[in-house]
């Protein structure tokens, strides 16, 4: 009995000793599948790390050949720019070039003709004595012809008679002809010049000159004389007035002949260098008591010297009344006479000459003699959205010494009032635009201005009128006759944070009167309802539903509540949690508490136990943990999160 009971212990003492070695064995592939599949995740992440610097490299290499291109088409476009200048240079030159050849054909030209003029007179004058000889010849024949012709009676000798003067000749006339025509000139400023040219004709022509086709024989400040066929025209100085075309024009009884020729006359460079206005004495900043006198005070220089203009905050008070301006070589003074509180702003004198411009500015301040207060909106302007009928007020709050004086403004012209629109500014500075139906003519920009004299400020809100008029009341639509009521958030929305995969709900209570318009936003951006997300409203509550979040729905949230008397707004945050980011990697014993910062926005803190951590593996940059995931479609994550 003895026997068995110890056979039995040591069976009792085997099997356990198997069980410890099995389990160890087990403990053992365990943990080898652990450091498999951690040596896996960290394969993994390197290889996403390296595609990553991978792209870099070709985003920096793509980078640099496309300046490196852009240098070139750079390159390649100053070149061009190179070669059609020099293009465009040689063109002028040429063109110059074919313009002197022109000019020296059209002098040899002149000279030619005034060769061939001379030649043609010359050539006149013989064939004039020439015929004069002959008919001289021939009356002499005729003369003798009939005197042996008819014998004349013997008779008694007469007395002695003295002899009689040959018979004068009878000359033929000849046109004018211009021997020697006007030439061309170009002169300095300030020089004496003499327009000369020679003229025949038969009987002797009579001559006259002519400015632009002017008249100017008797002008003083052109002499002409013509003696023996010279003509001549002289200025005894040049001015830059006397650049023009001079004419002279010579007539006889045989018929008119002109020449023509273009004077310019350049102008003598200035002695003084030109130079841009400069202030040498500027405008000081400085603070008058209302109602007393003051003036501002600069001097600019410059060659020739600048003209002056005032402004008055970008205005320009040149011909203001209110001021006395002067202005005495480079002193400019602006003077006030009696100061009030309106003259207080930024005052501007700007300097002007042909080589620039300069400005200098100072700010004058006055102070009141009373307590004042510009105005401020309190409470200002709110958007206003309402059906077509429906009642429309605009309501704000603005406060000022002395009060305020306000005028309406409707899409940039001034407001009146009338039977249905209806403006009220009480004692306790609220002020009110009462609109008792409602049409489309009515929407727009609506602003109130608000003015005493110690300044302005306005408020502003965009009006929308939606619909027609209805044709017949219901329950749902408010009644013209009744005053509505602006928005009011009873209930405000609250930050949530839930884990990714999840459904959220946001609420909150709205009350006004007529029901408002309700429209929510993600980031600024309307949400459209979907089997995403749905809109739900039950009575004053209002809901935004989302069935499934996902990383890319974090983010603020608001709801807008808008009526024809207003609106009111709530906003929030909601955060999504990466389920799959945490506790996804334990090593020993490790625990990430929270979410990366990279998909959730939040820290993530990791718990070492009592085992052996490992390497931690940590980025150069961010010096974060690197996390591992369970789900394949979450890879791309952690790759992120790695570069």
């Amino acid at each position: 009995m003895q026997l068995d009971w110890l056979q039995q212990k040591k069976q009792e003492g085997q099997l356990k000793t198997e069980k410890a070695a099995a389990e160890e064995a087990r403990r053992a592939a365990e943990e080898a599948r652990r450091e498999a599949e951690y040596a896996a995740e960290l394969a993994a992440v390197e290889e996403a790390r390296r595609t990553a610097e991978e792209a870099r490299r070709e985003a920096e290499y793509a980078a640099e050949k496309a300046k490196a291109e852009k240098a070139r088409k750079e390159a390649e476009a100053a070149a061009e720019e190179e070669r059609r200048l020099s293009e465009e240079a040689r063109r002028a030159a040429e063109a110059k070039e074919a313009a002197a050849e022109k000019a020296r054909k059209e002098v040899e030209a002149a000279n030619e003709a005034r060769k061939a003029a001379e030649a043609a007179s010359k050539a006149l004058q013989e064939t004039q004595i020439l015929l004069e000889k002959t008919v001289q010849v021939n009356l002499e024949k005729l003369e003798i012809q009939r005197t042996e012709a008819y014998p004349l009676p013997p008779s008694e000798p007469e007395p002695e008679k003295p002899p009689t003067p040959p018979p004068k000749k009878k000359l033929i006339d000849v046109a004018p002809v211009f021997t020697l025509p006007l030439c061309d000139a170009i002169i300095q400023e300030g020089d004496k010049f003499i327009f000369e040219c020679r003229v025949t004709g038969v009987p002797k022509p009579e001559v006259t000159w002519y400015k632009d086709g002017i008249f100017i024989q008797n002008n003083p400040d052109y002499l002409t004389t013509c003696h023996d066929g010279l003509c001549r025209l002289t200025i005894e100085e040049t001015f830059a007035e006397d650049s023009a075309r001079f004419t002279c024009k010579a007539v006889n009884a045989a018929g008119i002949a002109k020449t023509n020729a273009l004077l310019s006359v350049k102008e003598t460079e200035p002695d003084e260098q030109l130079s841009p206005p400069v202030f040498v004495k500027f405008l000081e900043s400085g603070a008058a008591k209302e109602g007393t006198t003051h003036q501002l005070h600069c001097k600019v220089e410059g060659v020739p010297l600048p003209l002056v203009q005032w402004f008055k905050n970008d205005t320009c008070i040149d011909n203001s009344p209110d001021y006395v301006i002067t202005y005495n070589n480079g002193d400019a003074v602006l003077r006030f006479e009696e100061v009030f509180l309106e003259d207080q702003a930024e005052y501007t004198c700007k300097a002007t000459n042909p080589v620039g411009t300069d400005t200098c500015k100072a700010r004058l301040t006055v102070e009141p003699l009373e307590p004042t207060e510009s105005p401020s909106f309190v409470t200002p302007l709110s958007n206003v959205m309402a059906r077509a009928g429906q009642k429309i007020k605009l309501e704000c709050e603005v406060t000022g010494l002395p009060t305020p004086e306000l005028s309406w403004i409707q899409n940039g012209k001034p407001v009146k009032e009338t039977r249905d629109l209806k403006t009220q500014y009480d004692e306790d500075f609220k002020a009110t635009l009462t609109i008792t139906e409602a049409f489309p003519k009515d929407a727009g920009v609506y602003v109130v201005l608000a003015k005493n004299i110690a300044g302005e400020a306005t408020s502003s809100c965009n009006v929308s009128v939606k619909g027609r008029l209805p044709t017949e009341t219901s329950d749902s639509e408010l009644a013209s006759d009744m005053e509505p009521i602006k928005p009011a958030i009873q209930l405000p929305l609250k930050d949530i944070c839930v884990f990714e995969g999840k459904k959220v709900r946001l609420d909150c209570v709205i009350i006004g009167q007529p029901e408002p318009e309700v429209i929510w936003y993600h980031d600024d951006h309307p949400v459209k309802e979907s089997n995403d997300f749905k809109l739900l409203f039950q009575g004053d509550r209002c809901s935004l539903v989302i069935e499934e979040v996902y990383l890319e729905d974090s983010g603020e949230y608001k709801v807008v509540a808008i009526n024809s008397a207003g609106e009111a707004s709530s906003k929030c945050d909601l955060t999504i949690k990466c389920e799959y980011c945490i506790s996804a990697l334990r090593i020993g014993k490790v625990e990430l508490q929270e979410v990366n910062p990279h998909l959730c926005g939040a820290k993530v803190e990791s718990h070492l136990g009592n085992t052996i951590p490992s390497p931690p593996d940590r980025d150069s940059k961010l010096d974060l943990p690197v996390l591992s995931s369970l789900a394949q479609h979450k890879t791309h994550a952690l790759a992120n999160y790695a570069t």
